[in-house]
């Protein structure tokens, strides 16, 4: 799969659009979304969500999934959708809610089994990252999620079910770390994506899957640089091209229906 330049024509007009707060128009429809968003989970899951506390979100998901792979995965996918809802109204939520997500989704048995719903986890949590609400309210916070981000997507199964998609992943994180507020908050946040992105660059298994993947991450890398004429800065090359991609085109994560048994909510405990 090919990134051609109208998929990242858009990337300066996305990024004004990522730093502009929500009007209370905005605001307030962004609130009737999440709790329309929040009444499709099953209750014991909701009430994770409501705690705000991704450790309870998380061991809500492992309890109704029954330790199924694909049903944890399909669990994540739709926290992390209803996260997305959040973002404007409940930053802190949305940033709990992706972060558990991703936890769930970060690990081998759970790409093996559902590579496409990790891949829509990583897409949701890239948006709520890169949200002006979220960065201010948590820089570090965004930050953090936008190296998990990154992680997630780099995995061959899970970039292989979406190249585009992937890659604007990486792009949204590399933007979020290189961001002032994120960077003075975490100040390792910016060298943990590089490294991430410079190892997906290198590996094979990646470039099988689209063969402009070097191209395109070290396009990636060299715009959040400032580069784009074959300089280096520091240790870090600058990669030609000039581009980069901010808003996923061509991609909407999938929101799958509910399909679990629903557990007994005292298994959870109270959220705190």
């Amino acid at each position: 799969m090919k990134i051609r330049p109208l998929i990242v024509m858009g990337m300066m007009a996305a990024s004004a659009v990522a730093i502009v707060a929500p009007t209370g128009q905005q605001a307030a429809q962004a609130m009737q979304a999440s709790a329309a968003s929040m009444s499709s989970l099953p209750p014991a899951l909701r009430a994770a969500m409501m705690s705000g506390n991704p450790e309870n979100i998380k061991q809500a998901i492992l309890v109704l999934s029954g330790g199924d792979p694909a049903r944890m995965a399909n669990l994540a996918q739709n926290v992390a959708s209803v996260a997305t809802s959040m973002a404007d109204s409940n930053p802190a939520g949305a940033l709990s809610a992706v972060s558990a997500a991703l936890d769930v989704v970060n690990s081998p048995s759970v790409m093996n089994a559902a590579a496409g719903a990790a891949l829509s986890v990583a897409v949701a949590a890239s948006t709520v990252s890169s949200n002006a609400s979220v960065i201010s309210s948590s820089p570090e916070g965004a930050g953090e999620v936008a190296v998990s981000a990154a992680q997630v997507v780099s995995d061959p199964g899970v970039y292989s079910q979406n190249p585009t998609a992937a890659l604007s992943v990486m792009s949204n994180s590399n933007t979020v770390a290189n961001t002032d507020s994120v960077a003075t908050a975490s100040p390792t946040v910016r060298a943990r994506v590089t490294t991430i992105l410079r190892v997906a660059q290198s590996n094979t298994a990646l470039t099988n899957s689209d063969p402009t993947t070097v191209a395109d991450i070290g396009a990636i890398l060299g715009t959040a640089n400032g580069g784009g004429d074959g300089e280096t800065t520091g240790n870090t090359p600058i990669i030609p091209d000039g581009t980069g991609r901010i808003t996923v085109k061509g991609f909407t994560p999938d929101t799958p229906d509910v399909d679990i048994v629903e557990q007994n909510p005292a298994q959870l405990g109270s959220p705190t």
